[in-house]
């Protein structure tokens, strides 16, 4: 089973896609679901997921600019 981060700071989407579907049938877990680049940035330090799901980046909010330079590493 592959550990799944959900990104997104909208809290009713974010709580839909954690709903929405049966991750576990799907071959997932749930690591967790957070609102912006920098709690990404932070579960990602404590436990690294085996998959980000996340949209495209607002390099100018919520530390996704961070994130993004990050993972280019």
């Amino acid at each position: 089973m592959y550990s799944l981060l959900i990104a997104e700071d909208e809290n009713l989407i974010r709580r839909g896609i954690v709903k929405a579907l049966d991750w576990g049938a799907l071959g997932f877990s749930i690591a967790a679901a957070v609102e912006n680049g920098f709690e990404v940035l932070d579960e990602m330090a404590r436990e690294p997921a085996d998959v980000l799901l996340t949209k495209s980046f607002n390099c100018a909010v919520n530390g996704d600019w961070k994130l993004a330079a990050d993972f280019a590493k």
